[in-house]
């Protein structure tokens, strides 16, 4: 995806299979404030259609709406508008409790609300279970219109092989991160935040106590709760934290300009510095790490 709007499809070898480019929908005349002056790309996300039998992408774009893709040949099937915003968190979702395909979406910025939408995709294309509501607002409206972003979300079972939980990360007015039932949307339970928090990781366990949701916040700290939102460690990691990432053994690694730090189980941090500027973690099934930009490289800089 691109600012000016366009979706392109590589193939392996790097050539085109085909371009889409999103356009500004009707009613932007109408909603000027949540419009962007461009029909930027803020998120995609590809997902099998276990119905239909084939890929579907779903496109954020800067005029509010999502546009749904044929992966296959880039025909666009559905230009919905996405309430309200610029989707730019997207994620294609096998749901647990349906076992159809769905796209979760968010908006962090430019949004008057922090909902999480389930879409159905096309040809329906309709909006399903909205993650919106609070045990305890903390100051935020239910209404939908509560001022705040969505940092980041979470689809998955805290509790190996207990029902899937959507777990949503606020920023705005309130600082807050609460976790949902998938199947009907109904909050569990809540928990305030300090500072500006930046990103999401969870870790599942056998039970409650052995899993850990964890928020990284804008200024360097780092905070742990376990499956019923006890908070079980906070510390000060660094100067500022950029990002974070959960890894399949069950680590943690965060991330500034500066440096990669990595949380061990005895409350010490592993530091390693950075040359370059980071881009995000890949997982590699080899050679997971963390992308950079190095003098004009692209690098892989990885734990071991």
């Amino acid at each position: 995806g691109t600012r000016s709007g366009q979706v392109s499809r590589f193939d392996e070898e790097g050539a085109v299979k085909w371009r889409h480019h999103c356009i500004f929908r009707a009613e932007r005349p109408f909603w000027p404030w949540w419009f962007l002056e461009t029909p930027l790309v803020g998120a995609l996300a590809v997902g099998r259609d276990p119905v239909g039998e084939r890929d579907l992408l779903a496109v954020g774009t800067g005029s509010t709406s999502l546009n749904f893709l044929e992966a296959s040949t880039g025909q666009l099937l559905k230009d919905v508008v996405s309430p309200y915003g610029l989707p730019d968190r997207i994620q294609a979702y096998l749901s647990a409790s349906s076992g159809g395909l769905q796209f979760l979406v968010g908006h962090s910025w430019l949004s008057c609300g922090s909902s999480v939408r389930a879409w159905s995709p096309p040809p329906q294309a309709g909006e399903g279970v909205s993650y919106q509501r609070s045990v305890d607002p903390m100051g935020r409206t239910v209404d939908g219109w509560d001022c705040c972003g969505v940092v980041d979300f979470w689809v998955g079972p805290l509790i190996r092989g207990m029902p899937d939980r959507v777990v949503v990360l606020r920023h705005g007015a309130v600082n807050q991160i609460t976790v949902y039932d998938e199947a009907t949307g109904d909050p569990l339970w809540d928990a305030g935040l300090g500072g500006a928090p930046v990103a999401l990781a969870v870790v599942g366990g056998g039970d409650s106590a052995a899993t850990r949701i964890c928020v990284a916040e804008q200024f360097g700290w780092f905070v742990e709760f376990d499956g019923n939102g006890r908070r079980v460690w906070a510390t000060h990691v660094a100067g500022s934290l950029r990002g974070m990432n959960a890894i399949p053994d069950g680590d943690l690694v965060l991330w500034n300009r500066e440096g990669l730090y990595i949380p061990g189980p005895d409350q010490d941090t592993d530091r390693y510095r950075l040359e370059g500027d980071p881009l995000g973690w890949y997982a590699h099934p080899q050679y997971a790490g963390l992308l950079c930009i190095e003098k004009e490289h692209l690098v892989l800089g990885c734990r071991d």
